[in-house]
């Protein structure tokens, strides 16, 4: 019975794996690839509208003759080149919205599939009706049931996204509005992914009826449009996603499995892993982890002194203040681990080398290598040495995968991940190119009208 709950557990923080790694994938390369480009179409578009508005002085003070006509065609390709620079940045947001908002979707339907397969008691909730056809090639009740679920949400998905929320609520008893703020803000984007995919990017009535409908004011939507191409936000949109998937996955846990404690802890342990890993690059991400668990996750003394801590290290990465959370803790009965790791927090390292002999039995040295606690600990003068008498062994600097880092680095492996870096950022220099050539013909048109006038 243990070896499956621990299979179900694995199968079930793998589903959310798998999308975090993709929103990963998203964002480093933004940052490492893209980021730079955005930076710099901004300071062209910057530069040549300061170009272009000298060049509209000097034509409205009347400069006469050949001088004239240099002028206009100067004026032209300046804002040919600002559009060319303008579609850079709005291709990359359109890419990242698009990206997003389908890899949450996949993440939806995987959890809900997972389980309504798990738990069959929910499979009459589904409600959905079968014709004929639909059971023609199955021979198995395993094969009726599969073919159930999967129409169920093929139609189910091509719903609005306020009746998708709704049914959640009144069917399965999960209010994912209970944030309505984030709410919104999701619901945006998806929006905003719709416009993209079936309007090129252009509002239209039923946009603005949308709106309407989430209660967004049409304020928050126009700014968002006003600044796609001053600022492109891009990661402030990956990080929205990435938060609304992350209490999706957890209500769902909180739902199904908090009676399971075996599944419940284990995805939780998961969980705090892949929050630690991302505490290098996205903290803030890390922050939010840790802050839902802790308002809304059924936790042991243990398991919120653990979590604090854990938040503590994301804000110190944030360069944020921690000491509240700290002073909230009990610290008159706790583990030796906990002060210890309060110690380091502080940066008390001489008490900490003290406290290095005093720890469980429970504490592994592996815990040095995975908990970034430790992260400027393991590098003060005195470290190797305790270490060392202690475990009887030399500090390894390269360390040890943890279970998440395995999946992170076996999912990344896999080619049809790759598919997202094409598709978000390698192509974007092909596009570029496009643009440019069209930015070419339309310099050309715009010569021969030039000097077609001129004739005339």
């Amino acid at each position: 019975m243990e070896k499956k709950e621990v299979s179900i557990s694995k199968k079930l923080v793998n589903i959310y794996l798998n999308f975090a790694r993709k929103m990963n994938a998203l964002y480093h390369h933004i940052l490492q690839d893209s980021n730079p480009i955005i930076d710099k179409a901004k300071k062209e578009i910057v530069k040549r509208n300061n170009n272009l508005e000298k060049l509209k002085t000097s034509i409205d003070k009347g400069a006469k003759d050949e001088l004239f006509l240099l002028l206009i065609q100067l004026k032209k390709n300046c804002e040919s080149e600002i559009k060319a620079c303008a579609y850079n940045v709005e291709y990359q947001r359109k890419n990242v919205i698009i990206e997003c908002v389908t890899a949450y979707e996949t993440l939806f339907v995987d959890l809900m599939r997972f389980i309504v397969n798990h738990k069959k008691v929910l499979l009459p909730l589904l409600n959905q009706s079968l014709d004929f056809i639909d059971l023609k090639d199955c021979n198995t009740r395993e094969e009726i049931e599969e073919t159930y679920i999967n129409k169920f949400f093929e139609e189910f998905m091509q719903k609005k996204y306020a009746d998708q929320i709704e049914w959640l609520k009144n069917k399965q008893k999960i209010d994912l509005k209970s944030d309505v703020e984030l709410y919104k803000k999701y619901a945006l984007i998806k929006e905003l992914r719709n416009l993209y995919v079936h309007n090129d990017g252009k509002i239209n009535k039923s946009f603005i009826n949308k709106m309407s409908d989430y209660k967004i004011d049409s304020e928050v939507y126009l700014k968002d449009f006003r600044e796609r191409v001053i600022s492109c936000k891009v990661f402030e949109k990956i990080n929205t996603v990435e938060h609304w998937a992350f209490n999706t996955f957890m209500e769902i846990l909180n739902k199904y499995f908090v009676k399971d404690n075996e599944i419940y802890y284990s995805v939780l342990n998961d969980v705090n892993e892949y929050a630690l890993y991302m505490i290098k690059f996205r903290p803030e991400m890390s922050k939010i982890y840790f802050q839902y668990i802790l308002n809304n996750c059924k936790l042991t003394s243990e398991y919120y002194f653990m979590f604090t801590l854990n938040k503590c290290i994301a804000l110190k990465k944030m360069h944020e203040s921690f000491k509240e959370e700290l002073n909230s803790l009990d610290w008159s009965n706790c583990l030796n681990i906990y002060i210890f790791a309060k110690y380091i927090l502080e940066e008390k390292y001489d008490e900490a080398l003290v406290m290095m002999s005093k720890l469980d039995d429970n504490f592994t040295y592996d815990c040095y290598y995975h908990w970034p606690i430790f992260e400027d600990f393991i590098k003060i003068e005195g470290f190797k040495k305790k270490f060392k008498s202690i475990y009887g062994e030399d500090f390894c600097e390269e360390g040890i995968e943890t279970y998440v880092e395995q999946e992170i680095n076996k999912l990344a492996l896999k080619e049809k991940d790759q598919k997202i870096i094409k598709t978000v950022v390698c192509n974007n220099s092909e596009e570029i190119e496009e643009t440019q050539e069209e930015s070419k013909e339309s310099k050309n048109e715009s010569d021969d009208k030039g000097q077609d006038s001129e004739d005339k």
